[in-house]
């Protein structure tokens, strides 16, 4: 019943906007663009026991760890007045694993958003998010995934701007029941449903240095509930900052590099984050009476990217994760290397 309710969803919202997106073709007001993206790269996810300080090449299994990934998305945008806009967008991503095939997946996505300019300095947007997680060797891990939002844009000047936005998220594993406290099977799908509450804060900068880069920073709460009362896993609070800087390259010349490549084609994105998640049930081993899991979870990123022109580009990506808790079978670290080619028009 509710892939046809999405079924009939969909061709409802392109029968009503099919012939506003047609005018708008007829009067130039209809774009669209087509992103595809494909990476090779490294990560532990098989067993998340990365240490930076003690790493050792020796461990490197580049038959085991790597992975091929693409991404390809397809999206159209209709602008319906001079306030009013109404977008489209589709999204595949397909992950593969050389060795540990339990890890593959492919995601379909489909999304749309209605945004409304009340002035030069505040706009409103309103969406729709249904998606499918698929990993074909652990099919507990599947899902449908439903989201919808609300949200603000407000610009306090030409270079400050503050967002807010509200999520509500609802996803159905349609291959893993939901158990009772004792570990039977409720005989129905495992379901969760997930708030988020969210406020950003960015500066566009320009100087002599560069001429357009981004600080933003952002702060989440979120919580997430579900009807498996086995594990306790999926019921927590969860409080988040995070802080995103991009720049292009700052510097017209740099050890004689610029002799090699063209310095202005390069930019970059340093992110880093952190969380506390707050397990309302889950209780931890060493104290099974009275305290429950506390997770601190960091995470940093750093993205280098290349302009090839012609709508091309390539990319080179590292991040790194840790996570300390007061239950020590939850303390783990992880890395991820990829290398990346884009196209786009």
């Amino acid at each position: 019943m509710q892939r046809f309710f999405i079924f009939f969803f969909y061709c409802l919202s392109f029968m009503l906007v099919f012939p506003y997106s047609a005018q708008s073709a007829l009067d130039g007001r209809l774009s669209g663009y087509l992103d595809t993206y494909l990476s090779a790269g490294y990560d532990n996810k098989e067993d998340f026991n990365f240490s930076l300080k003690n790493f050792d090449w020796k461990e490197f299994d580049i038959e085991r760890d790597t992975y091929l990934e693409t991404d390809f998305g397809l999206k159209f945008k209709s602008k319906l007045t001079d306030r009013n806009s109404l977008s489209f967008e589709y999204l595949l991503n397909t992950v593969n694993y050389s060795d540990q095939s339990q890890l593959s997946s492919y995601e379909n996505t489909l999304l749309n958003e209605f945004s409304h300019k009340f002035s030069e300095t505040l706009e409103i947007y309103t969406g729709y998010t249904f998606g499918y997680l698929h990993v074909p060797n652990d099919k507990t891990q599947n899902f449908y995934g439903h989201k919808a939002r609300l949200g603000a844009k407000h610009n306090l000047s030409n270079t400050l701007y503050q967002e807010f936005e509200y999520l509500l998220g609802y996803q159905i594993y349609d291959h893993d029941d939901a158990r009772t406290g004792s570990g039977i099977s409720k005989g129905k799908e495992r379901r969760e449903m997930r708030h988020f509450f969210e406020y950003g804060l960015g500066k566009w900068i320009a100087n002599r240095w560069v001429d357009k880069a981004l600080i933003k920073g952002k702060l989440q709460y979120s919580n997430n509930r579900s009807n498996d009362s086995y594990q306790n896993y999926y019921h927590y609070d969860s409080y988040k900052f995070s802080l995103l800087i991009y720049s292009p390259f700052p510097f017209n010349s740099f050890f004689g590099l610029e002799k090699l490549i063209k310095l202005d084609k390069i930019s970059g994105t340093l992110a880093f984050s952190y969380r506390y998640k707050d397990y309302t049930d889950r209780l931890i081993e060493e104290d099974i009476t009275t305290a429950t899991q506390e997770d601190h979870l960091y995470t940093g990123n750093l993205s280098l990217n290349y302009d090839l022109g012609e709508s091309w580009g390539i990319s080179l990506n590292g991040s790194y994760i840790w996570n300390e808790s007061n239950e020590p079978s939850q303390d783990f670290s992880g890395a991820d290397l990829s290398f990346g080619l884009h196209y786009w028009f």
